[in-house]
Order: C-alpha cells, then structure tokens, then sequence
C-alpha cells in the first residue's frame, strides 16, 4: 500500500484525512480510488493539484510509477504569476 499524504483544503474534501494507504501502482490509480473514495476531490484531481512522490515533484504524474515504499503528497496547485 502506498502513503498518501492529502495538504491544504484537500483534506476537507476527504473527509478529515491527512494521510491514507491506497493499493497502486501509479498516480492514476491513486486518483481513481481517491475520486471514487471521495466524490468532492474528484475536480480538484483533474485540474487542481500538485504532486510529489518520495520529493520530487512532477509536472505530468498520471503515469508516474509507485510501490509500497513510496509516499505520495497531493497538494494544491501554487497560484502566482
């Protein structure tokens, strides 16, 4: 199972969860369970979020690869200019 650390806002849309372990093995299956888990991250997946796994950030993540010893952060995406 792969930690997954929820930040910000995106723990209100999950019910209170900071941190949950979800059986996958890229990005894209941890956003399927998330969304199905919790209908209300399901538009701030798709659009909204930043994610790193075990440090290092990525811009494309869907079909970056993980195991049971990765930890995945989701965070809101930095607004800015």
């Amino acid at each position: 199972m792969v930690k997954v650390v929820l930040w910000g806002g995106l723990r209100s849309k999950a019910g209170g969860q900071s941190e949950l372990q979800i059986a996958a093995s890229t990005i894209r299956e941890i956003f399927l369970r998330l969304a199905k888990d919790f209908p209300d991250l399901e538009a701030e997946l798709e659009h909204n979020v930043s994610v790193a796994v075990d440090g290092k950030v990525y811009r494309d993540a869907l079909f970056v690869t993980v195991d049971d010893a990765s930890e995945v952060v989701i965070l809101p995406k930095l607004q800015g200019g």
